[in-house]
């Protein structure tokens, strides 16, 4: 009699633990879900539609290697610093990968690297050359500059 609250206590803890088992399976399979979504838009040449299929497989279970995919998709549609950001962190966190991925991540840096080189200069020369052009909305490489 003295530990009655002993059963209720551990039967409660053994509900609160399945259902949060629970909810990391359904955010698991959610997240595969998105990934495939992810790598169907990939395949159809939808690299924004990607983008955002992997992110949201990436926040609902975050996982490195889905790092991989998003960093791949957002250079793809010339997002460096997105790209840059999550393929550094991609080689830094995940363990798992092969050669083949962890070069192919390498490779993109370095065009994230030199994209990054050749896109700044741009964007300050669009925002001198709409100084002189007063009125006109100029575009340089991926860059919009408007005059102020």
């Amino acid at each position: 009699m003295k530990h009655r609250w002993f059963l209720p206590l551990v039967t409660s803890m053994l509900v609160t633990t399945v259902a949060h088992a629970g909810e990391i399976a359904g955010d698991r399979e959610g997240s595969r879900a998105a990934f495939r979504r992810g790598v169907s838009a990939v395949t159809a040449g939808s690299f924004e539609e990607a983008r955002t299929a992997f992110r949201r497989a990436y926040e609902l279970f975050p996982h490195p290697s889905i790092l991989f995919n998003l960093g791949l998709a957002e250079a793809k549609l010339g997002a460096w610093g997105d790209a840059e950001a999550h393929l550094t962190q991609f080689l830094r966190e995940d363990t798992g990968s092969t050669s083949a991925e962890r070069a192919t991540a390498a490779a993109e840096l370095a065009h994230a690297d030199q994209q990054d080189h050749v896109d700044a200069p741009l964007g300050r020369l669009g925002q001198r050359v709409a100084q002189l052009v007063p009125g006109r909305e100029i575009r340089v490489g991926q860059h919009h500059a408007f005059p102020r």
